[in-house]
């Protein structure tokens, strides 16, 4: 009988733990998607990254357009120089050598400056490519840069949290096929993550303005000691 009871127990414990973990709000996760595309923060890094694309893109605009006018040039070009040859050929008979030769040596000539536009627009072709690669290069480095500095921040803040609010494991929400949406704090991230990125802001701010005003406050001391010395003298 005493053994019976000790194992009603132990059940009753071992189902009371299970139960106390079960809902215990040990495991929460977090949506790097939403963050990203929803917070103050991200939205900032987003606008960044394209204002920067837009710099980086508009010298090569200016350049896509010019290949783009020769481009119609030479189909244009070429479809003349095709017409003519063919017209020349048709009335090479009823020509006389000195005039068939005239028109085929300008002929020949327009084709030779046809080639030498064609090789220009091979040209520019190739180095509006290599710019092309250099601004992808430049918006990749900025784009891992400014990731990295959000990751680095999202983390911090979500150790923050977790600390404060006894998380035990954080998951994101894309590494995993699916998460009761009732465990997500996405949202609780998001705002600590802007609070944060404020205060980060207002501090590199007041550094920048203590910096800016250093100059002048020697200046001033400077001038202070200019009157008092005069003063002085006086």
């Amino acid at each position: 009988m005493n053994n019976l009871i000790q194992k009603k127990i132990m059940i009753t414990a071992y189902f009371a733990t299970l139960f106390t973990f079960v809902n215990a709000e040990t495991m929460i996760t977090i949506s790097g998607q939403k963050v990203m595309g929803e917070s103050e923060t991200g939205k900032a890094i987003q606008f960044k990254l394209q204002e920067k694309q837009k710099d980086l893109a508009t010298p090569l605009q200016a350049e896509e357009k010019k290949i783009q006018d020769l481009e119609k040039k030479l189909m244009s070009d070429k479809e003349s120089l095709e017409k003519d040859f063919a017209e020349l050929d048709k009335a090479s008979k009823s020509l006389s050598a000195e005039v068939r030769d005239q028109k085929a040596e300008g002929l020949r000539d327009r084709a030779m400056k046809f080639e030498d536009t064609k090789r220009e627009f091979d040209r520019l072709v190739q180095k509006l490519q290599a710019e092309a690669r250099k601004v992808e290069a430049k918006m990749s480095e900025l784009y891992q840069k400014e990731m990295t500095k959000l990751d680095s921040l999202v983390k911090d803040t979500i150790k923050d949290l977790a600390q404060k609010s006894n998380w035990d494991v954080v998951i994101m929400e894309e590494s995993v096929v699916y998460a009761n949406p009732k465990i997500s704090k996405t949202n609780m991230v998001i705002e600590e993550l802007d609070k944060k990125a404020k205060q980060l802001n207002q501090a590199k701010k007041q550094t920048l303005e203590k910096d800016m005003n250093k100059p002048e406050k020697a200046i001033s001391k400077i001038e202070n000691k200019v009157k008092e010395e005069l003063a002085n003298t006086l």
